[in-house]
């Protein structure tokens, strides 16, 4: 399931992985610390400078600053 738009992933589609805690900022690459996510979700995550989306996804725990 993507956490980001609450739909299933399915083995056939386009997803990628997703660190919570960016490796740059300290984080690994545990499985703790990685989400699979949809690919345009994830580009969503990655890009996104509203304040409001970023306080979404930190509350669901697909980021952590």
């Amino acid at each position: 399931m993507c956490l980001v738009c609450n739909q299933p992933i399915n083995l056939w589609e386009k997803f990628e992985i997703h660190h919570v805690k960016p490796i740059k900022a300290g984080g690994s690459d545990h499985i703790r610390n990685l989400l699979m996510l949809h690919t345009s979700c994830h580009k969503v995550v990655t890009h996104t400078r509203s304040p409001k989306l970023m306080a979404d996804f930190e509350a669901k725990g697909i980021i952590k600053r």
